[in-house]
């Protein structure tokens, strides 16, 4: 059986010795993060990666997503797996509290990311694409248009997605061509 033991300890030494001397205290946003609260977002982090998320892995491999009738369906677990995912509050970990995120900052985010990517990364890759999108728009577009979609991607009723490889409208990777001339 594959094991995965979330390196929580690691993490916390990573967060409490090589901040490039940041203190998260002296920022406003990050007032109430300290030591403790990382050390209990990680061990909650650490329990539904290694419970949850890393049996996920070989249901995916032994039974992977497929396409009926114009329905997708996921290997077994995965649909609970998210829902508790969601429920649990982790797609908004790092996320504005304004639109009901918890405010982590990216560091808190970047562990927990680092132990999804490995009990799961084709599960981790539901939200990948969602975290994006949710910073495009929180960073690029007007209040209106946040307070439209963010709350529901932060909640993670809604989704966000990568539309690039269309064929042969010019953003088709697999059809450039290139030609080495030496000069």
């Amino acid at each position: 059986m594959t094991t995965y033991t979330a390196p929580v300890e690691d993490m916390m030494f990573l967060f409490d010795k090589l901040r490039n001397n940041k203190n998260y205290n002296e920022i406003e946003k990050y007032h109430d993060v300290n030591s403790e609260l990382v050390r209990n977002i990680l061990e909650e982090a650490a329990k539904i990666t290694q419970n949850i998320i890393l049996p996920l892995a070989k249901s995916g491999d032994e039974n992977p997503t497929t396409l009926e009738n114009g329905v997708v369906i996921t290997p077994p677990g995965y649909k609970e797996a998210y829902k508790k995912f969601i429920e649990d509050g982790w797609t908004s970990l790092s996320c504005d509290p304004k639109y009901g995120g918890q405010g982590m900052p990216k560091t808190v985010s970047a562990f927990f990311d680092e132990m999804l990517s490995s009990a799961s990364l084709s599960f981790k890759l539901y939200s990948e694409l969602s975290i994006g999108a949710y910073n495009c728009i929180n960073h690029h577009t007007t209040e209106s248009i946040k307070n439209k979609f963010l709350p529901k991607m932060v909640e993670g009723k809604w989704s966000g997605t990568m539309c690039l490889t269309e064929s042969v409208c010019g953003t088709d990777l697999g059809l450039l061509k290139t030609k080495a001339v030496e000069q």
